[in-house]
């Protein structure tokens, strides 16, 4: 009995838990006593006299090590959420904890066993959820994958029957005897091939960009040239619908950056003011540089935006809730792209608006400086 009344005093405060119980097992493991809660939890009906590794099976192979943790008071042992089938067919899981004997006690260990079905069946479920997240991840990079070469496939074949138009556009603008309305249905034809195409290069680089892989092919690129460009393919062919003004510098504005995705950058912000532009009112375009930065602006007057749509105009998908502004078609990418490729050359972009007023994007980029040639 002394072996008893040792374990009730050290383990008084189990003895209320209907989750746990307690062995006590000599030097030789060999359960000399075993609470009755013990029993009921492995619904075993005889326990003592029996070896620990006949009883607990998954402790078999650790013989020496228990047997040494209860002649010298070795660190305990533990067994965590270690799953069993019980006679009736169900599945519970145990956890072990086996202590050295206490300061002149009897050599041998106590065995603390705890029932953590609960948590052992939560385990589990997280463990089963993980490995389908895992599977369904795999799944998702495969179909980007696929979804990214078809993408691309199309886009080269689509990209290369659109250049061809293009170039059929030029040579008929080429033919003597072209009345001043044909120019301008070549212009507006013009306009439609270059809309087309950087449709396509929207699609590109949103997938990029949600890849982590916005490609910036980046060398001495005059923003006045582009500027002019710009100006000259997206709005004069609109020219008869607003009201239109530039301003750009006498000398050339030099940055660092890809000369297609600073296009993409001004088919955007020329086409965002397009849209949202009423009949007849202004849209400004313009062109200046500081000391360190190139100023890039385009404003459009009538119309305007909210403070609170202001706060999410970048980010993907956003439409705004003016009714007036959601009849115009949209995909609420443009300027989320916008901001993307601005940043990835070193820049910034700003929005000043005011409701039924006007719009105005800045994009602020870092001049063309020699030495960061050098550094690519």
């Amino acid at each position: 009995m002394s072996d008893e009344i040792y374990l009730l005093r050290i383990l008084q405060t189990l003895l209320y838990r209907p989750n746990l119980a307690y062995m006590w097992a000599d030097a030789d493991l060999r359960i000399r006593y075993a609470s009755p809660q013990t029993a009921k939890l492995l619904d075993v009906e005889d326990l003592t006299g029996h070896l620990l590794s006949e009883i607990c099976p998954e402790l078999v192979g650790v013989e020496d090590t228990l047997k040494a943790l209860a002649l010298y008071r070795n660190p305990p042992f533990f067994l965590r959420h270690i799953n069993r089938d019980m006679p009736s067919g169900e599945t519970r899981y145990f956890s072990l904890t086996i202590y050295p004997p206490a300061e002149g006690s009897p050599l041998g260990v106590v065995i603390l066993l705890e029932d953590t079905t609960a948590t052992g069946r939560l385990l589990q479920e997280l463990n089963q959820s993980r490995n389908m997240l895992r599977l369904v991840q795999r799944q998702l990079e495969e179909a980007n994958r696929f979804k990214s070469l078809s993408l691309a496939i199309a886009s080269h074949e689509i990209s290369g029957r659109l250049g061809m138009m293009l170039g059929y556009t030029d040579l008929l603008e080429l033919e003597d005897g072209l009345s001043l309305e044909a120019h301008e249905m070549l212009d507006v034809l013009r306009w439609g091939i270059h809309s087309l195409t950087m449709s396509l290069r929207q699609l590109i680089s949103l997938d990029q960009i949600e890849r982590g892989q916005l490609e910036i092919e980046r060398n001495i690129c005059n923003l006045s040239t582009l500027t002019q460009q710009a100006w000259k393919v997206y709005l004069v062919p609109v020219k008869r619908q607003f009201i239109l003004e530039q301003t750009l510098p006498q000398e050339p504005v030099f940055v660092w950056g890809d000369e297609n995705r600073l296009h993409q950058v001004l088919y955007n912000l020329i086409s965002n003011a397009t849209k949202y532009t009423p009949e007849g009112e202004h849209i400004r375009m313009g062109l200046k540089k500081t000391d360190e930065e190139a100023c890039l602006w385009v404003e459009n007057t009538g119309s305007g935006i909210t403070p609170e749509d202001q706060r999410y105009l970048f980010q993907p998908y956003f439409r705004t809730s003016d009714q007036e502004r959601l009849r115009k078609q949209g995909s609420g990418l443009g300027l989320f792209i916008v901001k993307q490729i601005v940043e990835a050359h070193g820049g910034r972009v700003e929005v000043d608006s005011h409701p039924r007023d006007y719009s105005r994007f800045t994009i602020y980029l870092p001049l063309y400086d020699a030495s960061e040639e050098d550094d690519q």
